[in-house]
């Protein structure tokens, strides 16, 4: 892993809770949640997946 890719990872996961955020729970808490609901090794395959199609996209690509 670079050194990027947690900084990287910390902000997917901010962006998937401002998405996914409960009612009455805030910001911090709901990226708290996530993290310990998703295993360490998805969280980064998600991460992976979504830059690579965001690159894609920039790219041209669908």
């Amino acid at each position: 892993m670079s050194d990027e890719e947690p900084q990287r990872l910390s902000e997917a996961l901010a962006t998937l809770a401002d998405k996914v955020l409960v009612p009455g729970m805030g910001k911090r808490r709901s990226i708290q949640r996530l993290r310990e609901a998703l295993p360490r090794d998805l969280s980064e395959a998600l991460l992976r997946l979504w830059l690579g199609r965001f690159i894609d996209r920039y790219r041209g690509g669908e």
